[in-house]
């Protein structure tokens, strides 16, 4: 045993190592090639393995070379008791369901999912309707036109709601409109709750829908990409953290409930580096997680297509939503996948929540017309056909800079043509607007 007594000298630090594959082996004699032994910084054999499950720590220094002449005592730590999470009771939501349900016509989210304008690509009603159904998407009067993102537990006990607001059009989040200071994304669980105090701890957004299956799980940042890209996997479980540190999902008693499962991680294209440590932490215990590339790959390629600075995407909070937004639900699925997915199993410990009545999204709203951009298309071939292109980088705005001027040109044409009077597509007309004024001012 080892001699603590004569110890009173704070003892070295001791950091796990995030380089883990360094080592070759466990002190166990296990092969290290899966990483389950962590080894400290500073130390070859000295760590913690997953493995073997046991802790190899370095010898102590001898009291001697300490030069401590008086012992020290052992103080146990105190635990901090767990704090009561408060939630809101199942009778309350049901009634925010069931008051809100004639708005979903109003919800912006909801519109922007089935809009129009975005033809081929809008999701049906039907779709529409079991996304509803599944994460109880909820509406609010007072919050008119925003989406409410319930965050239910594995247990089905509702822990707070997400308010916030999106444009119908482009389906991104609004944080502030027509210059009103107001926050337009803020958790109400408290509000509802009418208690300031309340201990509302956050689970992942969609957690409920890991009960009763061992699906893949595929974890987003925001709860809307979570939501949207759902349909397109149904083999899977879709969630969100609700940020990049969110509901704390790294902490060992939230990401518990991906325990035995395959977990892929979506990280934002300006957090990946940050979400690939966190998967570290994931795989420390025992999760099996990956991190998705496919987010970053395909903005390297749009930025590069359209001849636009990589940094402009990053503002822009470039997700899987624009990848998947252009694509047909009805292609991108496999021909055995089409089926509607199964209906959300039974709640463990709690009792599914009884509707008074179905939640039903009915028509979509009247969307105008699309108006023709032809005019000022042939404006704009016309002024570009007259000049020499520039083959310097051009400042665009302040966020971003065109570094193929010639590609810019070209791929935005090609964009707006097709796209003739889609307001989605807007912003390519008038980035092209924008690089004319200011060339025409140089």
């Amino acid at each position: 045993m080892r001699n603590y007594k004569n110890i009173s000298e704070p003892l070295p630090k001791l950091e796990l190592d995030k380089k883990r594959f360094r080592v070759k082996f466990c002190p166990c004699g296990k092969s290290n090639k899966d990483g389950k032994f962590v080894p400290y910084v500073g130390h070859e054999n000295k760590g913690y393995c997953h493995s073997c499950g046991e802790t190899f720590l370095p010898e102590l220094p001898k009291a001697e070379q300490l030069n401590t002449p008086q012992p020290t005592r052992y103080v146990k730590p105190k635990i901090q008791p767990q704090m009561k999470i408060d939630f809101i009771p199942e009778a309350t939501f049901i009634k925010q369901l069931s008051n809100g349900k004639h708005l979903y016509n109003e919800n912006h989210f909801i519109q922007w999912l089935g809009n129009s304008q975005r033809s081929e690509f809008a999701f049906d009603d039907k779709t529409i309707q079991q996304l509803i159904e599944s994460y109880f998407i909820l509406n609010s009067s007072k919050y008119k036109g925003w989406v409410l993102f319930p965050y239910i537990d594995i247990n089905g006990k509702i822990r707070d709601i997400k308010a916030m607001d999106y444009n119908p059009t482009t389906g991104k989040r609004i944080a502030t409109k027509n210059g009103d200071s107001q926050n337009r994304c803020h958790f109400i669980g408290k509000e509802i709750l009418s208690n300031t105090d309340a201990n509302t701890e956050r689970c992942f957004y969609g957690e409920h829908l890991l009960n009763g299956n061992n699906k893949i799980v595929r974890v987003f940042e925001s709860e809307a990409t979570a939501t949207y890209t759902a349909p397109f996997y149904p083999d899977s479980v879709c969630i969100a953290t609700g940020g990049n540190n969110g509901c704390k999902w790294t902490d060992k008693s939230k990401c518990n409930v991906l325990q035995g499962r395959t977990v892929i991680l979506y990280p934002d294209i300006d957090a990946h580096d940050n979400w690939e440590q966190k998967a570290e932490i994931l795989r420390g215990y025992g999760i099996s997680v990956q991190v998705s590339t496919l987010i970053k790959v395909n903005a390297l390629k749009f930025a590069e297509q359209n001849g636009i600075d990589y940094s402009v995407l990053e503002k822009l909070k470039y997700d899987l939503r624009d990848i998947l937004q252009h694509k047909k639900l009805s292609d991108f699925l496999k021909p055995e996948a089409a089926e509607p997915p199964p209906a959300v199993q039974p709640l463990v410990e709690a009792k599914p929540f009884e509707q008074p009545e179905p939640v039903y999204y009915f028509s979509k709203p009247e969307q105008p017309k699309p108006e023709s951009w032809e005019q000022d298309i042939t404006e704009l071939e016309n002024y570009f056909a007259g000049i020499v292109i520039p083959t310097k980088p051009i400042t665009l705005n302040q966020c971003g800079t065109i570094t193929d001027c010639s590609l810019f040109v070209e791929s935005h044409f090609a964009t707006v043509k097709t796209n003739n009077g889609n307001r989605t597509f807007l912003p390519y007309l008038e980035r092209l607007q924008d690089f004319r004024n200011i060339l025409f001012n140089q």
